[in-house]
């Protein structure tokens, strides 16, 4: 039998100046108990402003619900 069972461990969130960076943890058992562990880095870097051209007006509509 190869199939592992993967698990999520949990993940941490540290601000890197204006970079969010999100570590997941990871771990992995295969059928005779053998562990392994792994860390997933994400990187999320903000982009440029989003800018609407010529634009003479813009309706929202937002719903609220109570």
């Amino acid at each position: 039998m190869d199939d592992a069972i993967i698990q999520y461990m949990g993940e941490t969130f540290v601000m890197e100046g204006d970079n969010k960076v999100i570590t997941r943890t990871w771990k992995a058992t295969d059928y005779c108990k053998n562990e392994a562990y792994f860390e997933q880095t994400i990187t999320i870097e903000p982009s440029a402003p989003l800018i609407l051209e010529n634009q003479t007006s813009i309706v929202l509509s937002i719903g609220i619900s109570d």
